[in-house]
């Protein structure tokens, strides 16, 4: 299927034109995303992380399921009262069957200090849901998550607000590229990144600590190495173990090339870093072609996770944002 619907009084339901909860008065806003494979039963109640608790702030609610009937939220108060919500600013708007839209008060995302919604943008990409600016994502789900009645994400960087590499990445890259190489060479860019914005963040730290000029050399010799400075990355962000799914792919790749114990003991950063390596330098060697979506998914999720612990950093969030985001928005 490859609709467009319009939403409106004949499209909606009349029950989600009526407001059912008239006593809660605050006002709303929404964003919009898109998936490529669609699903009406992939509504979720949308949680912020703020410390150690969770502070429910909207729903996420495909465009297919405010026309529709067929799903167990149709009689539920609060989901209806979002799609009413919705539909004061969508009403007559036409929008691609794969539109997923994000409804939030205002008033509580201010309360968890998210200032713009586009801090949000990056949040669902491990569902396959990407931030809707103008293109329909046509990218596969076959290996994102599914979406569970309650999504619990927190804030980051503002994609709204993104220049150069960035702003290709979640206008172009993220919901039109379908090459699996090339979703995967790409991300791997944002490694690249992150690994500079480490390694200055270490020798920084061995300088306020006025450690001996000869650590300070040995220490930078060892972050000197690609393959090194991915697992201090990794090491810094707390997800460096070995990761058997990954692990079955990579020996779908090498088989008996490489001993047993690689499979079993190797952690994800030096197996992505063996990967890349292979996609580089020794592609047409190895029949890869059939595994390239799963890894292409796979280090999309990861970079996810990468930039979640890049902007948890005040020193390194403040450096991004001054090369790839503009304040506004």
């Amino acid at each position: 299927m490859d609709e467009l619907i319009t939403l409106s009084g004949e499209s909606v339901p009349a029950v989600y034109l009526e407001d059912p909860l008239p006593a809660v008065n605050t006002a709303y806003g929404v964003k919009l995303y898109t998936k490529s494979v669609p699903d009406e039963k992939e509504i979720a109640q949308v949680h912020i992380r703020s410390g150690n608790t969770e502070q429910r702030v909207g729903w996420m609610i495909p465009v297919i399921s405010m026309i529709s009937l067929e799903h167990e939220y149709a009689e539920d108060s609060y989901f209806r009262k979002h799609v009413y919500e919705a539909m004061k600013l969508l009403s007559g708007k036409e929008f691609h069957e794969s539109v997923y839209v994000l409804i939030y008060s205002k008033r509580l995302l201010e309360g968890v200090s998210v200032a713009s919604d586009g801090e949000l943008s990056f949040s669902f990409v491990l569902y396959g849901i990407y931030p809707y600016y103008g293109s329909q994502s046509s990218a596969s789900a076959e290996h994102k998550f599914q979406v569970k009645k309650k999504v619990v994400i927190e804030k980051g960087f503002n994609f709204d607000c993104s220049v150069g590499f960035f702003k290709f990445l979640v206008e172009n890259l993220l919901p039109i590229e379908r090459n699996g190489y090339a979703r995967f060479m790409f991300f791997y860019q944002v490694y690249e990144l992150a690994m500079e914005l480490v390694f200055y963040k270490k020798v920084n730290e061995l300088k306020m600590a006025k450690s001996h000029l000869g650590i300070i050399r040995k220490k930078i010799d060892e972050y000197s190495s690609e393959g090194k400075l991915i697992g201090v990355l990794y090491a810094e962000m707390g997800r460096d173990r070995n990761d058997s799914s990954l692990a079955a792919v990579a020996k779908s790749i090498f088989a008996d090339l490489k001993e047993e114990t690689y499979y079993t003991s190797t952690n994800k950063s030096a197996m992505l870093y063996d990967i890349r390596n292979t996609l580089v330098h020794s592609y047409y060697r190895y029949s890869i072609g059939e595994n390239l979506l799963y890894l292409a998914s796979y280090i999309e999720g990861e970079v996810f996770h990468v930039l979640s612990y890049i902007y948890s950093i005040e020193s390194m969030r403040k450096e991004l944002e001054a090369e790839y985001f503009y304040e506004g928005a």
